[in-house]
């Protein structure tokens, strides 16, 4: 009777103990039910013959007649067993395998297993023991699925190294398939230097972000491969993305336009989605990775994302000092390395160098900042001899207005207005003070360079069909020819052509024959990269294609006439389809890689 009574207390006390840690994550429904089968006479009354205190009596019927008339009805009938969920596996090299457990069983499992652990180890409990105990028959274990495994351990090695507390806050998420997973893995093992970047990588197949591959998942566990190897091999194949891993650059546009005309011949925005997967029905759990990933696939880079253009505005300050009369095509302007006419000084790139007395065509080719703050001066030089900012920002905008740079391109989808610098002629002059540009915008710009000085409002629109698949007539889009002198365009044109075709860019060399570019860096925020853009359209003699690369924080310009080059390729027959898909990448250009590619 006295057993009977210390059995029952057991029990009793261990299934409090469960509703307790249930409840603390939200598995009310669970915590109540669990292990009521412990009090029907098939196990209760084992527990009372086999009764032992510091250990199941389950274990001591098993000794005693070789079975546990007990275990086998308990484990049918509760769920957070994983001996309850095992299966015939027909073609299997077993004939039964386990299947995967739902998390929410898996959580109660672990609370559980805490619960045991505290009940028979008393006093001697810490958050050590349930891990302990796992390890011990871990490798034995060949009937549970691996997924459940994984996860099992994963739970437990969050309690042995940080706690309850966290253990609670994590299954909270855990639970409930939460897509914030990475961010919980990051907050309560990685940022704390529990997991090694070996077992991040392995994560990646455990989670399945990866196929499984039986190999290198070997060779990672042995050593043989490291977890820098890893990671290389998987962004060189573009098996693993920048975006994937929110890496900086991890985002980009490029729009393309076809010369005299108002064509948009592409408008990519990276990261992007499988527009494929909304035909017709939404998949929720796309839908919802989509939304939940912090690389924002859904934002439409080339029309929303606005940034400073750098010196692709370069081209623009030398229309307004040719058309304004401050500068000819033949004016010479000496760059020092910084530029003393006003305070603080600004600095030209290239300081503590300069480049010596240029010309226009110069000045857009090495993108001295020195020639053009002197242009911007000089449009703000009143003639009582001061400088007016004002002045000068408003004779710029001027010419902003004549290339769309002040309105929106004209695309049919929602697109960010443009933002024209209010402040600093002279820094605004070289893309600065505070323009703000979207890559559509600069596009339309570099597009009416490309067009000999005709600005196009931009269209998606190939034609217009009714019902019956009758084609419509399709509204006009306006087109301006800019009250410039053909003269102007023409210089402007050469000093993107020299830039294009100098070593520090490498365009024309790479395409095989002359580019018109120009590239830019911004830098918006000190705490992240700068912005890295090009300018472009191609071949210079014949334009076919007008082109605008944006790479947010993207480091240097450089990387922005990788990427153009690439794009080159592709529309110009270099590489196939095929042949991108099944490349690789090279990696990024580093800043010390470029260096008039301003």
């Amino acid at each position: 009777m006295i057993k009977a009574w210390k059995h029952f207390c057991t029990i009793t006390k261990h299934k409090n103990l469960v509703l307790v840690g249930c409840f603390k994550v939200g598995l009310y429904r669970q915590g109540l039910l669990h292990d009521l089968s412990k009090y029907s006479p098939t196990e209760f009354l084992v527990g009372c013959k086999y009764y032992q205190g510091d250990r199941s009596p389950n274990n001591a019927e098993r000794e005693d007649t070789g079975i546990s008339k007990s275990w086998l009805h308990h484990k049918g009938r509760n769920k957070h067993h994983f001996e309850y969920w095992v299966d015939y596996a027909p073609g299997d090299e077993h004939i039964i395998n386990g299947v995967p457990m739902p998390r929410k069983y898996i959580a109660e499992m672990v609370m559980d297993r805490i619960s045991a652990s505290r009940n028979y180890l008393g006093d001697k409990y810490d958050q050590h023991q349930p891990l302990d105990y796992y390890l011990k028959g871990k490798e034995k274990l060949w009937f549970i699925h691996p997924k459940t495994k994984r996860d099992l351990e994963g739970l437990l090695r969050i309690l042995n190294d940080h706690g309850e507390a966290v253990l609670v806050s994590y299954i909270k998420n855990y639970i409930e398939k939460d897509k914030d997973f990475t961010k919980l893995i990051y907050k309560y093992l990685i940022y704390n230097g529990t997991l090694s970047g070996n077992q991040v990588c392995k994560l990646l197949y455990d989670q399945e972000v990866l196929a499984y591959d039986e190999s290198t998942y070997s060779r990672l566990t042995s050593g043989s491969l490291s977890s820098y190897d890893f990671m290389l091999s998987q962004i060189k194949s573009l098996t693993i993305t920048p975006a994937m891993l929110a890496l900086n650059p991890c985002s980009a546009s490029v729009t393309m336009v076809k010369p005299g005309t108002s064509d948009v011949v592409a408008m990519v925005s990276y990261p992007s989605y499988d527009n494929n997967v909304f035909s017709g029905a939404i998949d929720s759990d796309y839908w919802n990775l989509l939304n939940d990933d912090k690389s924002s696939p859904l934002y439409a880079r080339a029309t929303k994302m606005r940034t400073a253009p750098g010196s692709t505005f370069k081209p623009l300050s030398a229309t307004a000092g040719l058309e304004e009369g401050v500068i000819t095509a033949a004016t010479g302007i000496n760059c020092p390395g910084i530029f003393t006419k006003i305070t603080p000084s600004p600095k030209c790139w290239i300081y503590p160098s300069s480049h010596g007395t240029i010309g226009v065509v110069k000045a857009i080719e090495v993108s001295c900042n020195v020639f053009f703050y002197e242009t911007a001066y000089r449009l703000g030089s009143m003639s009582n001899g001061t400088y007016s900012d004002s002045e000068a920002l408003e004779r710029l905008k001027k010419y902003g207005d004549m290339y769309g740079l002040t309105s929106k391109s004209g695309v049919e989808v929602e697109e960010s207005a443009p933002l024209f610098s209010t402040t600093s002629g002279v820094a605004s002059a070289i893309g600065q003070g505070s323009h703000s540009f979207t890559g559509v915008q600069l596009a339309r710009y570099v597009n009416t360079i490309a067009s000999n000085g005709v600005n196009y409002e931009l269209t998606l629109i190939d034609k217009v069909v009714d019902v019956n698949g009758n084609e419509q007539t399709a509204a006009e889009k306006s087109q301006t020819k800019l009250a410039v002198a053909d003269s102007t365009i023409s210089t402007i044109q050469q000093g993107m052509k020299s830039a294009a075709d100098s070593t520090n860019y490498g365009m024309s060399k790479h395409f095989g024959s002359s580019i018109a570019a120009k590239t830019g860096t911004a830098q918006e925020n000190e705490k992240t990269p700068d912005h890295a853009l090009v300018i472009s359209y191609a071949p210079f003699d014949n334009p076919q294609i007008s082109m605008s690369v944006v790479l947010q924080n993207g480091y240097t310009s450089g990387n922005a006439i990788k990427l153009a080059n690439d794009v080159y390729d592709f529309y110009f027959g270099k590489i196939t389809l095929d042949q991108i898909l099944a490349g690789t990448s090279d990696g990024p250009v580093k800043a010390s890689d470029t260096t008039a590619a301003q």
